[in-house]
This record gives structure tokens, sequence and C-alpha cells, in this order.
């Protein structure tokens, strides 16, 4: 893979050592063409069980009981692992309001750092990638909001999607993940604008049931002849300012099909 880093290019190479020693080879030869400019040769043999880390995201109706609003640590690279790759799996992320803000803050760094770490977000059924960088000074920080355009279709399909991270080896990161509500809902209504009509009729419908069926209001004195009833009528605005829960309420009648498929999952 191929990477461009504030004008410099950068190529990044992984593969499994036993896939080549099942294959008869014992060496690994790079080939480094003439160059005017300083070249740099980073590498590392890792273990795939302790860079390659599953990271299980809750439905989005557990989310929201659950308040996950504030940032929660997925990963904690420490500075005397000096690891270049990690690849985070996140299961769980496979419908369009799924939506997620990532941050990644270098905590630390040796002074012989001079490496932009770079990080990657890959959809592997609709081959969507998106890439940022983060530089290798001490207290430097990147956010990425990780969504999906296309859903995974197919519920037997196992694969997940990934976030990438090839770092330099001279840092400490960490990385959190936060629920991103706005883009949740504007994913919604992106994707399911067809819904959003019936949703906005219900609800007017229901703020309407309340002028159809008005309040009736008594004067609280009492004369001798009966006296006379008034009945009064609010605005529409005034109705859904201070019913707006139980207006609402009917509106989501439109969505609860959606919601019983898909939110749940």
């Amino acid at each position: 893979m191929v990477y461009k880093t504030f004008g410099s290019e950068r190529k990044f190479y992984k593969q499994d050592t036993n896939n080549l020693i099942n294959s008869g080879f014992n060496h690994v030869m790079i080939y480094l063409s003439p160059s005017s400019t300083p070249v740099s040769l980073i590498g590392e043999r890792y273990s795939l069980s302790r860079r390659n880390k599953e990271i299980i995201l809750p439905s989005i109706f557990h989310t929201l009981t659950l308040s996950f609003f504030s940032p929660v640590i997925i990963s904690n690279i420490p500075l005397t692992e000096e690891a270049i790759f990690y690849n985070l799996t996140l299961v769980g992320l496979n419908q369009i309001w799924h939506s997620y803000w990532i941050k990644i803050e270098t905590k630390q760094c040796y002074e012989k750092a001079f490496e932009y770490s770079l990080i990657q977000f890959w959809v592997p059924w609709s081959k969507e990638d998106e890439l940022t960088q983060i530089g290798p000074f001490r207290g430097q920080s990147v956010e990425m909001l990780i969504r999906l355009n296309v859903p995974k279709i197919d519920p037997n399909d196992t694969r997940n999607p990934h976030l990438y991270l090839m770092l330099e080896p001279n840092c400490a990161f960490v990385v959190k993940l936060k629920l991103s509500l706005s883009d949740v809902l504007a994913q919604l209504i992106r994707h399911h604008y067809d819904r959003l009509l019936p949703f906005i009729g219900a609800i007017l419908l229901s703020a309407l049931s309340y002028q159809i069926i008005p309040r009736s209001n008594y004067y609280p004195i009492q004369f001798e002849s009966s006296q006379p009833l008034e009945t009064s009528y609010s605005s529409l605005i005034s109705i859904l300012k201070n019913n707006f829960w139980s207006v609402s309420m009917f509106g989501f009648l439109p969505l609860f099909s959606l919601f019983l498929d898909n939110c749940l999952k």
C-alpha cells in the first residue's frame, strides 16, 4: 500500500511469516531504488494475537441507554512496545446509522521520533477507505468520523470494518471512541428520507388532535344562572412546545418497523 504524508511517499508492506515459511522462503529482500532524497526503512516482527484486537461495539439502543456519549479508551499503546502496526476490528459496525468519533492522541515520544503516524478506516464489503495522520509530537491529537455509506447486506457475512494504525514506533498512543449522535440522526435522514414525511405528518396530525378535541375551562365563581362554557384553542407551536413528547410518540409509528428490523441488531 502506498500513502502520502505531507508530500512524502510511504509504502507499507505486511506479510504473514507462516505463509512465507510454508512457501519455502526464509528471507525477505527489500530493494530500494536510487533516490536523491533520504529514505528510511522501518520494520518489525510481531505476534498476530497482540496486534489484532476486536473492539465489540454496542448496539445503538444499548449505547443510548448506557450513556455512551463520553469517550471510552479502546486501545492504549505504550512507548515500551515500539509498535509499528495495529489492526482494530470494529465488530458491530454494520448499519448506516452506526457513527462514532475515533480520537487518537500522542501521549509521549522519544526525541528521535520523526515519522507521521497513519490511521486508515477500511470497510471490506464496500471498499470504503478513509485516511488521516498524526504528528510525532507529544500532546497532538486527531479525530476521525467512522461511519458506513453502504450497510452490511448479508447477515452471514463475517467481515467487519477495520481501523489500521501505522505508527511511529518511538511514540505512545491512546485511542478513544465515542458515539456521534448528530451524525446518527444525519445518517437516518440521509438514507431513510422516504420515512421522514410520514414521521412529520404523524406529529402534525397528533398536534391537530389537541385542537379538534379542545380543553374546556369553567369559571370558578358560581352564579344563579348557568355559567357559559368557554372553549380555548392553542396554536400548533404552543401545542408542540408544551406537549412535545406525547405528540411525538405518534410520529414514531412510521419508524417502528425500521427500529425493530435494525436498531436492536
